[in-house]
């Protein structure tokens, strides 16, 4: 894939004004920052030096985000190759987004562990593992064996699942459904209204912190892993 050549140009002025960028990764579902610079540009592959705990998601990740605040487009790109020790990252294959700047942010978690959803569809009980989940839905994988062909978009369903110290039962709504191997994902948005949400809430504020430590003890576990003490 060939780089989007208006992002190359507008990466050059940034370097030429030595301003910052923004890299966003996500862990466990949650989006972090790392704050990076550019080095140099050749051909359509960027050097840049990256700093901050999340840049260990770049061990990993193939496809970030770029941000450049009021200078660059939200933009996405490879991850061609990351030294993390010395903190420099060389991205290629740039494109533009296609999702609004404003929802990057939103808070969507992956459980700890592989806590069950149930969907009710008018007394047809169907199982799902919950994948993740945010204050406005979920996403959850059904085995093809389970999948009731009911569950299209749109269709009005009541999910019941168990999380750490409580019990939730919210109506939603399918929002779209995807095959994923021997699976099908479903994404599934909760009732706007429904009380149940306080619950949601409360869970993605004790998880987030959850994955935030889960991060440093990550990075941490590479710096020694490279013979460094953290």
């Amino acid at each position: 894939m060939t780089s989007n050549q208006q992002i190359l140009t507008d990466l050059h002025l940034i370097l030429e004004a030595d301003r910052g960028l923004d890299l966003m990764v996500t862990y466990k579902g949650v989006p972090y920052i790392c704050k990076a610079r550019v080095q140099g540009i050749h051909q359509d592959r960027v050097r840049l030096k990256v700093s901050g705990t999340a840049t260990v998601c770049l061990l990993t990740q193939k496809r970030i985000k770029v941000l450049g605040s009021d200078f660059l487009e939200p933009a996405g790109a490879d991850v061609f190759a990351f030294d993390f020790l010395t903190g420099e990252v060389e991205l290629d294959n740039f494109s533009y987004l296609a999702i609004k700047l404003g929802e990057r942010m939103v808070v969507r978690v992956e459980p700890k562990t592989h806590e069950q959803v149930l969907i009710d569809t008018e007394g047809r009980m169907t199982p799902g593992q919950l994948l993740d989940i945010s204050l406005s839905g979920l996403g959850t994988l059904i085995q093809l064996q389970d999948y009731d062909p009911a569950l299209k978009p749109g269709t009005s369903v009541e999910l019941s699942l168990e999380l750490p110290n409580t019990s939730v039962m919210i109506p939603g709504r399918v929002i779209s459904a995807t095959r994923i191997g021997d699976g099908q994902r479903l994404s599934i948005g909760f009732a706007p209204d429904s009380p149940q949400r306080r619950a949601i809430f409360r869970y993605l504020v004790d998880r987030r912190a959850e994955i935030e430590h889960e991060l440093q003890m990550e990075y941490r576990d590479a710096l020694r892993s490279r013979g460094v003490e953290a």
